[in-house]
C-alpha cells in the first residue's frame, strides 16, 4: 500500500491525542469513547486491557495496535499497568483500508500485532507522532500525518498478512458480506468456501460469533450510523452508499435493526464539533 504525502485540509481540527501511562491502584473502570463521528487507533505499550462491545471482547497486550470505527460505541478497560496511546483521526484517513475484512469479534474493530524490533519501530513512530501533536512545533501537522500514514499502513499490512496466514476459507465469503442483499444466498456463500451449508455455518458462528446475516447486518449498521452521525449525506445518498435499492429499504432495515429511523438516530447522535488536544 502507497503511502500519501499530502496533508488532508481537516487534518489539523480533526486531530485528538491522548495516552494513559499513570498507574492506577485497582482494576480501571470501563469507559466508553466520546467520539463517534470517526476512527480510532490505540497502541498497547505495556499491560493488559480490552476493547468491547456488548459480549463481544478483545483482549489487548503490549505489540497490539488496535484500530476501531466511529460506532459502535465500543468501551475499554485494563489493568493498573495498562499503558496505551491513541489518537482519533480524519476518517478520510482510513478510506483506501475500508475494504480490508475485520479480524477480531466485537464489531467495527480490526486487531494488528507487532512482536520484538517491529514493535520497537511502532512504539518510536507512535510516540513521536503523539508528541509532535502534543507540543506542535513547526510543520507539526505534515510531519504527524505522514507519521500516521506510515503506522496505519503497516497496521494494516500486518492485518492484511495475518489473514492470509490463517488461510480460512472463509474469508472467500466476506466480500459477499459488505453489501445489502434481500436475498442472501447463503448457498452461495457456502460454496465459494467449499463447504457444505451445514458446515458453512457452524464453521462462521465459530469464527466471528454470529451468523453470515447478522453478521452483514453488524456491518452494515455500524457504516451507516457512522455516516448518519458524522456527514450530512440525505439518507437516499447513505442507502445508495450501502447498496440498497432506494432509501425505503434502506430505512425498513435501520428501524428493525436498532428500534429507530435513521432521521431520528441522526437526530438523537450527530456530533457537534469536537474539541482536540493543543
Amino acid at each position: 500500500m502507497e503511502t500519501q504525502n499530502t496533508q488532508s485540509p481537516d487534518f489539523r481540527d480533526n486531530l485528538i491525542i491522548g495516552a494513559s501511562f499513570e498507574r492506577q491502584k485497582a482494576k480501571r473502570i470501563p469507559w466508553r469513547k466520546d467520539f463517534i463521528d470517526r476512527p480510532g487507533v490505540l497502541l498497547t505499550v505495556s499491560g493488559t486491557g480490552e476493547i468491547f462491545f456488548e459480549d463481544a471482547h478483545q483482549k489487548l497486550t503490549a505489540g497490539d495496535l488496535v484500530l476501531y470505527d466511529p460506532l459502535p460505541q465500543h468501551l475499554f478497560a485494563g489493568e493498573p499497568e495498562w499503558n496505551f496511546y491513541w489518537f482519533h483521526l480524519p476518517e478520510s484517513i482510513l478510506k483506501e483500508y475500508q475494504r480490508t475484512p475485520y479480524n477480531t469479534k466485537v464489531p467495527g474493530v480490526r486487531l494488528a500485532h507487532f512482536e520484538k524490533q517491529a514493535f520497537c519501530r511502532i512504539r518510536l513512530e507512535v510516540q513521536e507522532a503523539y508528541l509532535l501533536a502534543l507540543q506542535q512545533p513547526q510543520n507539526w501537522e505534515k510531519l504527524t500525518e505522514l507519521l500516521l500514514r506510515v503506522i496505519l499502513c503497516r497496521a494494516f499490512n500486518c492485518i492484511e498478512s495475518g489473514l492470509q496466514k490463517m488461510e480460512s476459507p472463509l474469508n472467500n465469503a466476506l466480500p459477499l458480506l459488505t453489501k445489502f442483499d434481500s436475498k442472501l444466498n447463503t448457498a452461495e456463500l457456502a460454496r465459494r468456501c467449499g463447504m457444505s451449508r451445514a458446515l458453512f455455518f457452524q464453521e462462521f458462528r465459530k469464527q466471528f460469533g454470529c451468523p453470515p446475516k447478522q453478521y452483514r447486518n453488524n456491518l452494515l449498521i455500524t457504516k451507516a450510523k457512522g455516516l448518519l452521525c458524522s456527514t450530512d449525506l440525505q439518507i437516499q445518498e447513505i442507502a445508495e452508499k450501502l447498496d440498497f435499492q432506494d432509501s425505503f429499504y434502506f430505512c425498513r432495515f435501520f428501524q428493525i435493526q436498532t428500534g429507530q429511523t435513521p432521521s431520528v438516530f441522526r437526530e438523537l447522535h450527530r456530533w457537534k464539533r469536537p474539541w482536540r488536544n493543543r
